[in-house]
């Protein structure tokens, strides 16, 4: 181990270099009054800055063997150089810039207001601070993770996946990218926005939107609100009373995979549907036929017990196409009562 206070003492505001070379090292530098720049190496090392602004450089910048190293700036405004290897950076206090370069990075700014270059390989990003952060990621770089405590917007082009953590009631967004969202364990929303999105809500009561693409939403535990959005995409309620929502009769054809009649809900717009649907309840029983078509004008939702499909007529009478709207499991026993209005 290396603790440069040993060897240079105490002084007053001086820059001291420290190269680890070869080998596995364990670097501290916390002197008060010394600024430091530190390069570790090869080798997998472990590297800790002092209080002031830093330099740390994972591997020797003249092209040492890459290693796995971890590097932490503590306080000040450091800059972290993970070079190759798959690395742990910890900024600490401070307004940090850190820097994974190449292999499957971690990369955790910490508190001030950060900025985090992921580089190549597949990296992941911390953030358990409500501060600001800048991600820089480029495309064919990898597939890239956040993980984080509080409301995050993957609003960086090329973020793939993000992890919601900690406990509380917080909300996660997406780009346009297929990205993974996994929430909590409290009640979150999650938005896949355009993509082929994966969104998984995990426990609590969760509102799920897929937006554009061909997504899949899964509720978990708890009692969710699955919206799909345009395209055909697969809903999976799980535990709970869940509501399947169809704000549009064209959005496209869903497939529901676990829909329970004593439990669920599918719910409409009356706007996005119109055939004379009334909002703010369940539609009348002369409003729904269990069949393969339309017996009277007033019928509005066919369900094929036989296939599981779902249709929509918006005149019950031939006139206007019926729509297929959702794809059920087969022989429910589903009734009017499971249809809900909204605006």
């Amino acid at each position: 181990m290396i603790d440069p206070n040993r060897s240079f003492g105490y002084s007053y505001f001086t820059l001291v270099t420290i190269n680890g070379f070869g080998g596995d090292d364990i670097i501290s530098g916390q002197d008060f009054f010394t600024f430091y720049n530190i390069i570790g190496g090869a080798g997998n090392d472990f590297i800790f800055g002092g209080f002031n602004n830093d330099v740390i450089i994972g591997d020797d910048i003249f092209g040492g063997v890459p290693g796995n190293d971890y590097l932490a700036g503590i306080d000040g405004n450091d800059v972290l150089y993970g070079g190759g290897g798959n690395d742990t950076l910890d900024g600490g206090a401070g307004n940090d810039r850190l820097y994974g370069e190449a292999g499957n990075d971690t990369l955790n700014g910490g508190t001030g207001n950060n900025t985090l270059y992921g580089g190549t390989g597949n990296d992941r990003y911390i953030f358990n601070s409500d501060n600001f952060i800048t991600i820089y990621e480029y495309a064919n770089e990898g597939v890239d993770t956040v993980e984080s405590a509080y409301n995050f917007n993957l609003n960086v082009a090329d973020l793939e996946n993000l992890v919601l953590t900690g406990t509380s009631a917080i909300n996660g967004t997406g780009n346009g990218l297929n990205n993974t969202i996994t929430g909590n364990s409290a009640n979150n929303r999650l938005d896949g926005g355009a993509g082929n999105d994966t969104l998984n809500g995990g426990a609590g009561n969760d509102t799920i939107n897929g937006g554009a693409g061909i997504d899949i939403l899964n509720g978990g535990n708890g009692n969710d609100i699955l919206v799909g959005g345009t395209g055909n995409d697969t809903l999976t309620g799980g535990a709970g009373s869940d509501r399947f929502t169809f704000n549009s009769r064209t959005e496209g054809i869903d497939r529901i995979t676990d829909f329970n009649v004593i439990n669920d809900t599918i719910a409409v717009s009356a706007a996005g549907f119109g055939g004379g649907l009334v909002a703010g309840g369940a539609i009348a029983a002369n409003q729904f036929i269990i069949g393969s078509g339309v017996t009277t004008s007033s019928q509005r939702f066919i369900y094929n017990q036989s296939n599981g499909s779902l249709f929509f007529d918006r005149d019950g009478t031939g006139a206007i196409a019926r729509i297929q709207i959702a794809t059920l499991n087969t022989g429910l026993s589903l009734t009017n009562a499971d249809i809900f209005v909204n605006a």
